[in-house]
């Protein structure tokens, strides 16, 4: 008897020395199908309807994701392009300056950007902000911060007195619980008319500022 390469599956010589068997050539085939990998595609409606069966890889051409069959239930394969590290999950921005005013605590600091309220699922994310500078007056300095919820997540120095204005990027990681968050930058400083600049890009003017937020 001779062996397939890959499947290592039985079967006669060509030169006929072995004994014709059908019964147990075919069972070798059915015994190297029943342990093989079945592929199919479709769309996700086409593979929530199908009958479970074990060995089944199934691409759904709607959604563009890959399922494994265990016989019982579908298992997604992978990880899809929104749960990838590095997969931007909420991005907002700004196109004009934020002062301080009359914000000078932690407490009263107004809001520069918010991101939209979402649903994360617990992994870690990466918070950044940007804003393409920053105007003060002779003796000012403020901070910004990420908040969650409302509740800040840690201050940045963003002015020191009679310093230039600069531009600024700050990141923090984040670990938030699964359900609905919000994520924001707020500042505040002495008072004046300092504050946080933005600008709605093209030639002669600032960048917009922003918060983005991805997955670690």
């Amino acid at each position: 008897m001779l062996a397939s390469t890959r499947r290592a599956i039985q079967y006669p010589n060509p030169d006929r020395s072995d004994r014709p068997d059908i019964p147990a050539h075919f069972l070798n085939l059915v015994n190297a199908l029943e342990i093989d990998v079945i592929y199919v595609q479709g769309t996700d409606a086409t593979r929530l309807g199908r009958t479970h069966m074990a060995g089944v890889l199934f691409y759904t051409t709607d959604t563009l994701l890959f399922w494994w069959d265990t016989g019982t239930a579908w298992v997604q394969v992978g990880l899809t392009a929104a749960q990838a590290p590095g997969a931007q999950l909420d991005y907002a921005q700004i196109t004009a300056s934020v002062l301080w005013g009359t914000a000078t605590t932690e407490g009263t600091a107004i809001v520069v950007v918010n991101g939209a309220s979402l649903t994360y699922d617990g992994t870690k994310v990466l918070l950044e902000f940007f804003c393409p500078g920053t105007v003060f007056g002779s003796s000012n300095a403020g901070q910004v911060f990420f908040h969650k919820d409302g509740n800040p997540l840690g201050q940045t120095d963003i002015i020191s007195n009679n310093q230039p204005s600069t531009s600024l990027y700050v990141a923090q990681y984040d670990t938030p619980t699964a359900g609905i968050h919000q994520y924001g930058v707020k500042t505040f400083g002495a008072p004046s008319t300092a504050g946080v600049l933005a600008g709605a890009g093209g030639p002669g003017n600032k960048l917009p500022a922003w918060i983005r937020v991805s997955r670690a």
